[in-house]
C-alpha cells in the first residue's frame, strides 16, 4: 500500500474512532441527552461497553498517526520518493525519452 493511501487511511479512522469515543464517553455520563439522540439505540449500559473495547484501536491508531506523520518518518519517505523518481528519469534518458515522456503515452501515439 502506498504511504500516502495508507496515512488517509490512518487519519479517517482515528477520526471515525475518536468521535466514537467522546459519543461512547458522554452516553456514559450523560446518558439520557445521548439515547434520546441516538433513538435509544446508544444506552448506558452498551455506551460502556463500546467505550471499552474502543479504547485499544484508538491507541494504536493514534499511535500509528504519530508515528507516520513524525518529521524522521515523513523526511525518509520524501528522501525515497526523490531516489525513485530520480532513477526513473535516470532510465529514461538512458533510452534517449526525455523525463516527461512516459512509455504509455508512445505507446498510444
Amino acid at each position: 500500500m502506498r504511504t500516502r493511501t495508507l496515512l488517509k487511511v490512518v487519519h479517517w479512522s482515528l477520526l471515525v474512532l475518536a468521535v466514537l469515543v467522546v459519543l461512547t464517553g458522554l452516553g456514559i455520563t450523560q446518558y439520557q441527552a445521548v439515547e434520546a439522540l441516538t433513538f435509544g439505540l446508544l444506552g448506558k449500559a452498551l455506551a460502556f461497553k463500546l467505550h471499552l473495547w474502543l479504547w485499544a484501536p484508538f491507541l494504536v491508531v493514534l499511535a500509528l498517526h504519530v508515528l507516520l506523520t513524525s518529521k524522521t518518518v515523513r523526511r525518509l519517505t520524501r528522501k525515497r520518493d526523490r531516489t525513485v523518481r530520480h532513477n526513473v528519469a535516470r532510465n529514461h534518458s538512458a533510452r534517449g525519452q526525455t523525463c516527461g515522456a512516459s512509455p504509455l503515452r508512445e505507446a498510444s501515439s
